[in-house]
């Protein structure tokens, strides 16, 4: 598998190159069974964000693949044991030591037509529990992830601002702390946008 063992780091993020989930065990988009949400995360978040971060929202439609519910990796996926294997041997070849894996699901979004400078539902993924986040780009796409600088508080009228914009590349694999805001936004030019997201304690 191609590996950095040297990541980039920016600030509250690091950024390594890694074989993608599909390509390593030859997957089709095509043959994995995507379940329709609503949303893309919990829209109960909404009441800590300020106006002026509310009015760069628009969100949208996700479809979900999971793969792994919680840390005693239950789940009833066909690709389940093939996705352990290969989050466990990413942090062993880049020295990421995981205590236990939290969550584990496939993250599809479709094209929508939306001014770009919008984004999801800013979020965390499991609030007031200590973990961080993996992101693996499973194709090339637009639809940027946005990594906020603020941390999370219940604190009423947070205005967010972005640290970064990362922009879905296959291959690429994000590392970032959970407690950090962050939302997805929707591809505009490309037909879908497919990640991995994993929540884990190290």
């Amino acid at each position: 598998m191609s590996q950095n063992l040297k990541p980039q780091t920016s600030g509250q993020l690091r950024e390594y190159q890694y074989k993608s989930f599909l390509d390593t065990y030859n997957l089709n988009i095509e043959d994995i069974p995507f379940y329709y949400g609503d949303s893309t995360s919990d829209v109960g978040f909404l009441q800590f964000l300020h106006e002026e971060t509310l009015n760069l929202t628009h969100e949208s439609p996700q479809l979900v693949h999971n793969l792994v519910h919680n840390e005693n990796l239950d789940g009833d996926s066909y690709l389940k044991d093939r996705a352990v294997e290969y989050i466990f041997n990413f942090a062993k070849d880049n020295n990421i030591g995981i205590k236990k894996l939290l969550r584990v699901k496939l993250n599809l979004l479709l094209k929508n037509k939306v001014d770009k400078k919008f984004f999801h539902n800013p979020h965390i993924d499991r609030a007031g529990e200590p973990h961080k986040v993996l992101i693996f780009y499973q194709n090339d796409s637009d639809g940027d992830t946005v990594i906020f600088n603020e941390k999370f508080s219940q604190k009423r009228d947070t205005i967010l601002s972005i640290n970064k914009r990362v922009r879905p590349e296959k291959g690429k694999v994000i590392d970032f702390d959970g407690d950090n805001w962050h939302t997805s936004s929707s591809p505009f030019n490309s037909n879908c946008r497919l990640v991995m997201n994993v929540n884990y304690v190290i």
